[in-house]
């Protein structure tokens, strides 16, 4: 007997999904190529943090990031792979034109597409001339809101207006696309009022609504202007697109390319099950990369858990369904196999396959390579693989972090953890910064790795330690994986 879930809803959020298009700006990303297990964003050239604006999303002022060419070597370029560069993700860079004139052009001479990201405020119809001389292809301009009231409470700034004016010169010359930031239950009614603005008076060719990311210092601000609870709920954004489609009939209307697979596995695992019905409750399950409790540990991270659901909206978002009725999920006639290596231990192989299972529920065919150590280790060096066992974290965390955290290549144990050029200049904080600025880098660096996923925790066994009644002092070290006997006295 088959049981299908099945509603109104779920229809409709099939259609949107379905009808979804990609914008400009995310084509070539790798971050679309589910066959490509290490994806990276486009290349950035970065002007400058200032900036003329304070949004109360903003994450640029929440981090530091020195200017320059990151995702390739500005001395020696190597462009194979990339078809895009852009200007810039942090900061205003508009603030510099004649940088981002050179910006252009190194992009152009290196026979890439160039994006420009600006709030738009310091546009002009002379300065756009010029770049488009230059070669610029794109300009993605920063609005969230319809009227200048909303525009101040969020930007802090009195430049509606101005903004709106240069959308519509911008899309006279160029492809525009128009980024805005959703906050649920504050600007959901002004995002469909500007889309239908945009439609009907301007040459806007796309508009790219983000989720808002919540951080630990803009928290108590945006928990004052909207519901922060109903943050990355799949299905209010696709009901939000798709009403603004319907206002804006002539805008692509979509949301940001990007790698989801990664994710939705991590949620479709169930960690309870594996410890309960694999080995008696024993093992402790977990989501997380390190247990929260241990120093510097992920104390702000929220950790994977079992959320098959979560991980079925994640697939459709990254264009996977069954189109053919055989139970594995597809897209472009490609069915989603993934590969998972792991070793020949009897607890590798039941997790394995217990894995197996939780994904098939979901529609991905995984094949299970249980090898002997030293084929298994050949082979996680290679990257030959979909799904590994690799090496956890371990306490405490600043001794895993030049090991396996300076680049995102492979080795005998699995993925590495350097998944961009910002995780390298936090670990460089955490060497070097005082105690306030450490603090902040690791937050920021598990805000990364969880928020990328290169890999997630199943569970963790437990240490134990059978002694005498006449022992005492003992204890197991609150931050390395060693037993501390210091203080052991014997009576």
């Amino acid at each position: 007997m088959k049981i299908v879930l099945r509603n109104e809803i779920c229809d409709k959020l099939e259609n949107i999904v379905k009808n979804l298009k990609i914008t400009k700006h995310c084509i070539g990303c790798e971050g679309l190529d589910l066959n490509n297990k290490d994806p990276h964003h486009h290349p950035s050239i970065e002007i400058t943090q200032k900036c003329n604006h304070n949004c109360i999303f903003c994450y640029s002022k929440l981090v530091g990031v020195k200017s320059g060419i990151y995702g390739i070597d500005p001395n020696n370029p190597n462009t194979k792979g990339h078809t895009g560069i852009t200007i810039s993700q942090y900061g205003e860079p508009l603030t510099y034109p004649n940088k981002v004139k050179k910006a252009i052009e190194f992009t152009k001479n290196n026979n890439l597409r160039c994006d420009l990201q600006t709030n738009g405020v310091y546009l002009n119809e002379n300065l756009l001339k010029e770049f488009k001389e230059l070669g610029l292809d794109i300009i993605m301009i920063s609005l969230s809101a319809s009227t200048p009231e909303t525009h101040k409470i969020i930007a802090n700034s009195d430049t509606y207006e101005k903004i709106l004016n240069n959308i519509k010169l911008s899309s006279k010359y160029f492809h525009t696309i128009v980024r805005s930031v959703y906050i649920p239950e504050f600007n959901e009614n002004e995002l469909i009022e500007m889309a239908k603005y945009l439609n009907d008076n301007t040459e806007v060719k796309e508009i790219m609504i983000h989720q808002l990311v919540v951080y630990n210092k803009n928290i108590g601000e945006l928990e004052n202007k909207g519901n922060i609870n109903k943050v990355g709920k799949i299905k209010d954004l696709l009901l939000l697109v798709d009403e603004m489609k319907k206002n804006a009939p002539n805008i692509n209307i979509t949301i940001k390319g990007c790698l989801l697979v990664r994710q939705a596995v991590a949620y479709a695992i169930d960690r309870e099950g594996i410890s309960k019905n694999l080995f008696n409750g024993i093992p402790q399950p977990t989501g997380h990369l390190l247990l929260p409790e241990f120093k510097n540990g992920p104390k702000n991270a929220k950790p994977y858990s079992y959320n098959p659901e979560k991980a079925r909206q994640l697939l459709a978002e990254a264009g996977y369904k069954d189109t053919d009725g055989d139970g594995i999920l597809d897209k472009d006639g490609k069915p989603l196999k993934l590969a998972l290596v792991t070793g020949d231990r009897q607890m590798e192989r039941d997790t394995a396959v217990y894995i197996q299972k939780n994904l098939k529920d979901l529609g991905i065919d995984v094949e299970i390579a249980s090898l002997e150590s030293k084929a298994r280790k050949e082979r996680a060096k290679k990257g030959d693989f979909d799904i590994c066992r690799c090496h956890p974290w371990v306490a405490p965390p600043v001794r895993y972090l030049k090991w396996r955290c300076t680049d995102d290549g492979y080795d005998n144990y699995g993925c590495k953890f350097g998944v961009n050029d910002r995780v390298k200049e936090l670990i460089n904080i955490i060497y070097t910064g005082n105690d306030e600025e450490i603090k902040n880098a690791w937050n920021e660096l598990w805000n990364i790795e969880y928020d990328f996923c290169p890999a997630t925790g199943v569970y963790v066994r437990p240490r134990a330690f059978v002694f005498k009644d006449n022992v005492e002092g003992f204890r197991f070290d609150a931050d390395v994986g060693y037993i501390d006997l210091s203080n052991v006295v014997i009576k």
